[in-house]
Parts: structure tokens; sequence; C-alpha cells
């Protein structure tokens, strides 16, 4: 092996380690259900770690939550007013 190839290597194993992963399936729950209706709390602090570093998705979330308060309200002030 190369030092090249050894060092892209390393530089790849140091990204892994430094990368956090959630299952796509554990961030479609807060789609259906909201970060505190999850009852297992080692899955609700992995979901809040990982929108504090993806801000983007924290926002789309946001905004799902905020559609979903305005249709499913009984208010339709609200619908005119968005």
């Amino acid at each position: 092996m190369t030092v090249l190839n050894m060092h892209m290597k390393s530089i790849r194993n140091e990204v892994k380690s430094n990368t956090h992963y959630l299952k796509r399936s554990k961030l479609k729950k807060l789609f259906f259900y909201g970060l505190e209706n999850i009852k297992n709390e080692s899955l609700k602090n992995d979901i809040i770690f990982y929108l504090d570093q993806n801000k983007e998705l924290s926002e789309i979330i946001d905004l799902n939550k905020e559609f979903k308060n305005v249709i499913f309200s009984k208010k339709p002030e609200e619908l005119e007013d968005g």
C-alpha cells in the first residue's frame, strides 16, 4: 500500500468516526408523531443531537409541524392568515 492510500484510508476512518448517522426510519417518526411523543429517551437524544447538527432538516420538521397544526385545527382563519 502506498503512503497516499494509507493516508486516504486514515482520513476516511476519521470522517466515519466523526459523522453521526441516524436511520431514516427514525427520522420519519418525527413527521407523524413529533419529538415529544417519542418514548425511547436514547432515540430522542440521538434525534435532538442530529437536528442540532442539521439545521435545514430541523426547519423542515418545524414547518411540517406548523402545517399539521393549521390543517387539523378547527380554525379556518388560520388558513387565511398564512
